[in-house]
């Protein structure tokens, strides 16, 4: 079973694991975050993310889960890549993680390149999918908007 490691800018990582146990029911095992504060060190980041991953590793794999495209939790996670045993993915959601979690008895490579592939489907436009019977209405001005939250 694949294991996952969310490497974010804090507190996506915990807010994410947050969400999953929501869903789940309980805490997901072998899945965890760092949160990557401001300042932290590449060398620091790399150096927590090496322990977890040879902690969590049953065999089967890591897949590392970034945030951001190009930010320093990204960035480390890059250096982390080894075909076979850790996958490297960017853009991490809620619906990702959930579905990586579900389909985590799949090999690795496999499920990396599934994840990627419906990535896009976690992305919905609302108000072209209502319900026939129902239309979207949007509140015509800031002060009925106003009113409203009341």
């Amino acid at each position: 079973m694949v294991s996952f490691l969310l490497i974010t800018h804090a507190p996506v990582g915990a807010a994410l694991l947050q969400a999953v146990a929501h869903v789940f029911g309980g805490t997901v095992p072998r899945c965890e975050a760092i949160d990557v504060i401001a300042d932290e060190s590449l060398a620091d980041i790399q150096a927590r993310a090496c322990v977890r991953i040879d902690a969590m590793d049953d065999g089967d794999g890591v897949l590392v889960l970034s945030d951001l495209y190009g930010a320093s939790p990204c960035n480390c996670a890059s250096r982390l890549s080894q075909p076979g045993r850790v996958e490297v993915i960017s853009g991490v959601s809620l619906p990702l993680l959930i579905r990586a979690i579900n389909y985590r008895t799949q090999p690795l490579p496999q499920l990396a390149e599934q994840l990627i592939s419906s990535a896009a489907q976690g992305v919905v436009r609302i108000a072209s999918h209502a319900p026939q019977n129902q239309m979207f209405r949007p509140i015509p001005d800031a002060q009925a908007r106003h009113q409203h939250q009341q």
